[in-house]
C-alpha cells in the first residue's frame, strides 16, 4: 500500500482516508455483511391469535426468539399447558383468554384483547386461530351450527380482530396483519385438486381471504397478508404427504412476513404465489 500512495503523492490527511478506504475495504471484503430483512420483526410488538398449540404455539416461540413482546390469545387452561409453561419464564409473552366459539365469547374475547394490549403499538397481527368440524363438511352430514361456528372463527373472528386493533397497527412504522389461510381455500385448486367433504372449512377459508383482500386496499399504508402454513404436523384432519412440523411451518411464515412479499398477497409458507 506504501507504493500506492507515494506513487499518487499522497501526504497527511490524504494518506490517512486512502489507509482507511484500503482497510475497510480489505476488511468487508473478506466477510460477509449481515443484511437485515426489509420487514424484520425483531423487538417488535405481536398479537398472535389460537396460541395454545401448533402453528400459534410455535410462531409465538419464534417470536420470543427474536425479542419480541407477544400478546397470546388461548381458550382453556388444560389445553394450554405449554404456553402456560412458556408465560412463566418469559415476561415478554402476555397472555388472553379468549374464546371465539360463539358470538357471545367472540365480542368478549375481542374486548379482553383490546383491554389487554391498550393503546399500545402493534406491529404484527397474527390471525391463526381455526376450526374445524367434520359435522360441517360432508355433504349429506352438513349441520347449521357447526357451519355457523366455522364461519365465525374462520372469517369473521380474524376481521373483528383486526378491526379492534386497527388503531394499534396504525401506530406502527411497518403494520403487518396476516391471516394464517389454508390453500384449500383457493377455489382454482379446489376445482384442480377436489377438496372434498371439506365444506365449512375451504368456504370459511376462501371467504377469508377475500376479507383480507379487501382489507389490503382499504388499509393500504399496512401490509395484509394471507399465508398457507403449508402442510403441518398439528390436531387438524390431513391426508397429506410430506408434512412439516409446526417450528418449520413458524420459520417460513415467518420469512415471508420478513421479505418483500407485497400486501394483498395469497402465499404459501416459502413465499410461493397460491391462485385464488
Amino acid at each position: 500500500m506504501n507504493t500506492v500512495i507515494r506513487a499518487a503523492g499522497l501526504t497527511g490527511a490524504a494518506v490517512l482516508s486512502a489507509a482507511l478506504i484500503y482497510g475497510c475495504s480489505s476488511y468487508f471484503g473478506s466477510r460477509s455483511v449481515a443484511v437485515q430483512p426489509k420487514h424484520s420483526v425483531t423487538n417488535k410488538v405481536a398479537v398472535v391469535t389460537g396460541a395454545n398449540s401448533g402453528i400459534g404455539l410455535a410462531l409465538t416461540e419464534s417470536l420470543l426468539n427474536r425479542h419480541c413482546t407477544v400478546y397470546a390469545t388461548y381458550r382453556k387452561e388444560e389445553r394450554s399447558e405449554a404456553l402456560l409453561e412458556m408465560a412463566d419464564k418469559n415476561p415478554q409473552l402476555i397472555l388472553v383468554k379468549a374464546d371465539f366459539d360463539t358470538e357471545e365469547s367472540l365480542d368478549t374475547g375481542i374486548a379482553q384483547i383490546k383491554k389487554t394490549v391498550g393503546d399500545r403499538k402493534v406491529d404484527l397481527l397474527v390471525n391463526n386461530a381455526g376450526y374445524f368440524e367434520k359435522g360441517a363438511n360432508k355433504f349429506g352430514a352438513l349441520a347449521g351450527p357447526a357451519w355457523s361456528k366455522s364461519f365465525r372463527v374462520n372469517t369473521i373472528a380474524p376481521m373483528l380482530v383486526t378491526q379492534a386493533l386497527a388503531s394499534n397497527l396504525d401506530k406502527s412504522d411497518d403494520p403487518t396483519a396476516v391471516y394464517i389461510s389454508s390453500r384449500r381455500g383457493s377455489i382454482t385448486r379446489n376445482r384442480d385438486e377436489k377438496y372434498l367433504n371439506r365444506t365449512a372449512y375451504t368456504s370459511s377459508k376462501a371467504a377469508g381471504n377475500m376479507a383480507y383482500s379487501s382489507l389490503s386496499q382499504m388499509q393500504e399504508h399496512w401490509r395484509v397478508l394471507s399465508i398457507h402454513p403449508g402442510a403441518v404436523i398439528t390436531n387438524f384432519p390431513s391426508v397429506q404427504p410430506n408434512r412439516i412440523s409446526a417450528k418449520e411451518s413458524a420459520e417460513g411464515i415467518i420469512g415471508v412476513i420478513e421479505s418483500g412479499v407485497k400486501s394483498g398477497a395469497f402465499v404459501d409458507e416459502k413465499g410461493k404465489s397460491i391462485p385464488w
